[in-house]
């Protein structure tokens, strides 16, 4: 499991359903106890939460520049 997960990862193959997906692979060989899934399936989680915080944050910014240039905008004088 551990092996097909790193050739997912490395674009060797691609995974043939969802039970092959690089993540579930390294979940199920850490419950059958193998340590350096565990290990990779922490670190995947871990980059996964970080992706999810960075799409949040830049989610936030451009709702804060639209904010900011909808202001600009409505502050123009009309002729």
């Amino acid at each position: 499991m551990v092996s097909l997960a790193e050739m997912i990862d490395r674009g060797y193959t691609v995974p043939a359903n969802p039970s092959e997906e690089k993540l579930e692979l390294y979940r199920r060989a850490a419950e059958l106890g193998n340590t350096v899934a565990r290990r990779a399936y922490r670190a995947q989680i871990a980059k996964e939460q970080a992706t999810q915080q960075e799409r949040i944050s830049q989610i936030e910014q451009q709702r804060r520049m639209m904010q900011i240039i909808g202001t600009v905008i409505q502050n123009i004088p009309r002729r």
